[in-house]
């Protein structure tokens, strides 16, 4: 949630404040992650994982972000790079929860 993120990391809203960062993300086994950094490695922990991403180039602490659950994800080229698109799995069923809701 965005109005947690300060509980997450210090942030400083300043614009000519920057600071470089290393992320690694301790998740529950079958959990992917993405942040704004090219990640290095996910390590099996056995019922954890360990995801450890690039250090971040100086940037504004407000562009500093990661995504963490359970997702699907495609991954297909396009333009010659790898594209990967993540679904919350949680999402599947949407549809039927908010008919049953509706009820």
């Amino acid at each position: 949630m965005c109005r947690a993120a300060r509980t997450a990391v210090p942030l400083f809203d300043q614009p000519d404040l920057k600071a470089s960062r290393k992320l690694a993300l301790e998740l529950p086994a079958g959990w992917a992650a993405i942040a704004n950094a090219p990640r290095l490695s996910v390590t099996d922990l056995g019922a954890r994982s360990l995801h450890q991403f690039a250090p971040f180039k100086p940037i504004s602490t407000y562009f500093f972000g990661f995504v963490a659950g359970r997702f699907e994800t495609v991954t297909q080229p396009l333009r010659g790079k790898s594209m990967t698109l993540m679904k919350i799995l949680q999402a599947l069923d949407m549809p039927e929860r908010a008919m049953r809701l509706r009820q």
